[in-house]
């Protein structure tokens, strides 16, 4: 194995390292998701290192619409979190305006929070 790759995936004293080392041949540029994801063993951000390289599809072709409930879908898999120091309703449209969803706060008072959803539901109706 090249530095290069050993300095990318640490050494290989760990498990998680042991694991990639094991998966990466001296040939290969990576190795899959379902390679990665095939045994018991977790994985955090700082054990990967994800390269951009070569889709056979257009990018148009990939969707991340997801469904948040029964009745809610969302384009963009993008949540803000129902915080007073995050969400209030200028988030809350910004959200749904690029497909995701703004949770509105509960640490205010009822009509506070209804008055918030309303300017929401304006607002997003009148974009359609």
């Amino acid at each position: 194995m090249s530095f290069e790759a050993e300095t990318i995936l640490g050494r290989p004293d760990d498990d998680i390292s042991a694991k990639l080392h094991k998966l990466l041949k001296d040939d290969e540029d990576g190795v899959s998701a379902a390679q990665l994801m095939s045994d018991a063993v977790g994985l955090t951000y700082d054990d990967l290192l994800l390269l951009p390289g070569h889709i056979d599809f257009p990018s148009s072709d990939v969707s991340l619409k997801t469904k948040l409930s029964r009745n809610i879908s969302l384009d963009s898999p993008f949540v803000s979190s129902p915080m007073d120091t995050v969400t209030e309703s200028e988030l809350a449209i910004a959200m749904a305006l690029h497909g995701g969803i703004g949770f509105i706060h509960a640490n205010q008072d009822i009509e506070h929070q209804a008055k918030d959803v309303r300017r929401v539901k304006v607002c997003f109706q009148n974009t359609k």
